[in-house]
């Protein structure tokens, strides 16, 4: 293994933004609960709420996309998105290049992120912003990866794959 990287989301006003929004919810909830005497449907309705607020915060925070390059290619996993290891082969890989992406501009979000354009698709895991690697397959379709360690995958990309790099 040449290179292995885990990432996980980590904008911190994303995570304010929920947990506000967790506070918020939960804040009008107990406000109706002491304003109506038998308020056994809010009971409920909290009873739904808390675990959906936490899932999603699991959800977007504590999942883990793990990235490999090797001698058989480039291999990343993000479940529950994609479960089992997937691998883009160097011959299916066309070109590769190091760029670097504004999030929510280039991708309109973090996580799990799909464009499709016509016939090419773009498939995105934007754990932040800056520097990522994209890969544009032999059939069209272009993947994205950001990164903390771009010399890293640069050099492992180079070891393996240098004549298909695009500067």
């Amino acid at each position: 293994m040449d290179f292995r990287e885990e990432q996980k989301i980590s904008v911190m006003w994303i995570r304010w933004m929920f947990i506000l929004s967790g506070v918020f919810t939960l804040f009008i909830l107990f406000a109706v609960v002491l304003k109506e005497e038998e308020a056994v449907d809010i009971y409920i309705g909290i009873l739904i709420v808390v675990p959906i607020l936490v899932l999603t915060y699991a959800l977007v925070f504590m999942t883990t996309l793990t990235t490999i390059c090797d001698a058989g290619g480039w291999h990343y996993q993000y479940p529950p998105f994609v479960w089992k290891q997937k691998t883009l082969g160097y011959a299916d890989i066309a070109s590769w290049k190091i760029i670097r992406i504004r999030d929510l501009l280039s991708y309109g979000g973090y996580g799990y992120r799909i464009k499709s354009f016509g016939k090419h698709r773009h498939v995105g895991f934007i754990m932040g912003s800056n520097d990522a690697v994209e890969f544009i397959l032999t059939n069209g379709k272009k993947f994205v990866f950001t990164t903390h360690h771009p010399s890293e995958i640069q050099s492992a990309l180079r070891k393996h794959a240098a004549q298909k790099e695009l500067h």
